[in-house]
């Protein structure tokens, strides 16, 4: 990853994108968040700014776990609330597959809100923790960094 050129960033949909936490007080189902229910999901607190900043200079992509019978409504979140085009979404059957989704791609920068996920991808992906919990204390986890928002996670690829 070379900061001022051009790059390929790919992000997570849930938990990083889109915004589960009503969803998930309601129901106690982790599958039923990704199923219908997850149309009602928010968008992550600087979710728009960070893709418009980044689409600017930069390739965006959403690499997400899905499972196929709920990739249509991920489809629908996705443009409905951040007009992300369809061509630039990718889905995986299992969270360790992402990674060969970004080597496939060339993914320069990605980052997800699930450090089993990260340790999966290898070569010079930089690699980012979303944690707005706060839940991991350190800032960083051998070549993993933590960001605690999309705002921080900017301030690091561009």
């Amino acid at each position: 990853m070379v900061k001022g050129e051009k790059q390929k960033i790919g992000f997570d949909l849930d938990g990083v994108l889109a915004d589960h936490k009503k969803i998930k007080k309601k129901t106690a189902d982790k599958n039923y968040i990704y199923g219908k229910a997850s149309l009602g999901a928010g968008v992550m607190a600087g979710a728009r700014g960070a893709l418009k900043t980044l689409g600017k200079d930069h390739e965006v992509f959403v690499i997400s776990r899905r499972r196929p019978d709920n990739r249509r409504y991920a489809r629908k979140w996705l443009k409905d609330n951040l007009d992300f085009p369809k061509n630039k979404i990718f889905f995986a059957d299992r969270d360790e597959d992402k990674a060969k989704i970004v080597k496939k791609l060339g993914i320069n920068a990605f980052i997800d809100d699930k450090m089993s996920v990260l340790k999966h991808i290898k070569g010079r992906t930089g690699k980012f923790l979303f944690d707005e919990s706060e839940v991991y204390k350190k800032d960083r986890y051998g070549s993993i960094k933590v960001v605690r928002s999309l705002k921080d996670f900017l301030r690091l690829v561009i």
